[in-house]
């Protein structure tokens, strides 16, 4: 059996050498990852297809992915030795993280993982590894002179595009889209009226009202309501998904975001990353400490 063993001094390697079980793909102190822990990481990349992949970029994911649940079990130790337990903390952020996710995308991320079990048990380790963040790196700071310097070598990030408020109706004939637009000349109904009656698409039975919007995030077809005036109705328009008259309910102006304004955001961004190369940090020093051993036999049979 192949294996290879990290951090350890080569005479230390051979004092201690013994073979891992075929069923084990690693050893981290005393934890072992089995075989299924890492086929379970590969069929949640691939979503339970095969993986389109051979030779070097098989190899190499598998050895991504296993890296990562070396880290995990890394942390996890790291926890205990902290005393970090779940408790009601972790309660309560479950019970938010369901309410977040919604019933239909919850049960989704259930069948993904393989069951509420597995779902859970992502979330709890995912949990637990923001506690020991918080141990590690809890002491940053960004000062004023900081957040002040990022905003101005970043204002074009801060800059909020012309938006306007749309409602659209759509249909498939364009027969009905030019009856529809001389009620409207007319004045025989109103917009969300017949939206609510005709239109095809998803915000038909919200009179058609699609919020507001940039140029940046609608289909070039979209265009034409940047030229209307308030309560101005366009031409009928035809694109890949029909036939569409827009009518402009309200326009805001491109606007640049002041630094006071978005002062906080900054915040919250330059401390996530100074968190996050503050952890790495600390994870690649213990990673370096630990016992780790591979059975690159196992991993290899794996796939």
């Amino acid at each position: 059996m192949k294996k290879v063993l990290l951090t350890l001094p080569l005479f230390l390697f051979f004092a201690c050498q013994q073979s891992l079980p075929p069923e084990f793909v690693a050893r981290v102190n005393d934890e072992y990852i089995k075989r299924e822990e890492l086929a379970k990481e590969i069929a949640l990349v691939f979503e339970g297809e095969s993986p389109d992949l051979s030779g070097e970029s098989w190899m190499a994911l598998k050895k991504s992915l296993l890296e990562g649940l070396i880290e995990r079990k890394i942390i996890l130790e790291a926890a205990k030795e902290m005393g970090i337990e779940e408790g009601e903390e972790w309660k309560q952020s479950l019970s938010l993280l369901k309410e977040g996710y919604g019933e239909q995308e919850w049960q989704e991320m259930v069948r993904r993982y393989g069951g509420e079990e597995e779902w859970q048990k992502g979330l709890k380790e995912a949990f637990i590894r923001g506690k020991v963040m918080d141990a590690v790196c809890g002491g940053i700071q960004v000062g004023e002179e900081e957040l002040k310097r990022y905003y101005d070598e970043h204002k074009e990030d801060f800059r909020v595009p012309e938006r306007v408020r749309v409602r659209q109706i759509v249909v498939q004939d364009y027969r009905k889209a030019m009856k529809i637009h001389k009620l409207l000349r007319r004045k025989k109904a109103s917009f969300e009226d017949l939206a609510r009656r005709y239109s095809i698409a998803p915000e038909g039975k919200e009179g058609g009202d699609l919020g507001f919007f940039c140029r940046e995030e609608m289909p070039q077809e979209f265009e034409a309501a940047f030229s209307l005036k308030v309560g101005q109705i366009s031409r009928v328009i035809q694109s890949p998904y029909g036939y569409h008259i827009f009518k402009v309910e309200e326009k805001k102006k491109a606007t640049q975001l002041e630094f006071p304004q978005v002062k906080e955001m900054i915040r919250d961004w330059i401390l996530q990353e100074k968190r996050e190369e503050c952890f790495q940090k600390w994870l690649k020093e213990r990673k370096e400490k630990a016992h780790i051993e591979i059975n690159e036999e196992a991993l290899e049979e794996i796939g």
